[in-house]
């Protein structure tokens, strides 16, 4: 059910109205056996043929975990990395963070930040040297 929460409905009528990528906000997806996990739902407008309106989704759901998983091993697992949603109004909150397992942390980086604003959706990136 697509239109189940609000921000889903939003994000599908948003990528309708728009023509480009939507992501919702932060949710808990429901995978195979009733398990849930930390995500988002990526709606994407179709147009068929040559039509100038779009006439349906296509839709993908993102899991965290797996969107950010590989990120401390860029460093030689010697990085953590946050990522926080960055509401227009409110608290950021952490989504997900990627640790390394045991590795030493990287000398000379004390930690970088970074915006990002895609599909709809504003994002912290922040990296740190050392695990957690």
């Amino acid at each position: 059910d697509l239109a189940r929460e609000e921000q889903r409905a939003q994000a599908a009528a948003l990528a309708l109205r728009t023509g480009r990528p939507q992501l919702t906000g932060p949710l808990q997806l429901v995978g195979p056996a009733g398990t849930t996990y930390p995500g988002a739902i990526l709606f994407v407008a179709t147009r068929p043929g040559a039509a100038a309106l779009p006439a349906g989704w296509a839709f993908a759901a993102v899991r965290y975990a797996d969107l950010f998983a590989g990120l401390p091993a860029l460093a030689d697992g010697a990085l953590t990395v946050d990522l926080l949603d960055q509401p227009a109004a409110g608290v950021p909150r952490l989504l997900h963070t990627a640790a390394p397992q045991g590795r030493a942390p990287l000398g000379a980086l004390t930690h970088v930040d970074l915006t990002v604003a895609e599909f709809g959706q504003n994002w912290e990136l922040r990296a740190r040297p050392g695990p957690g």
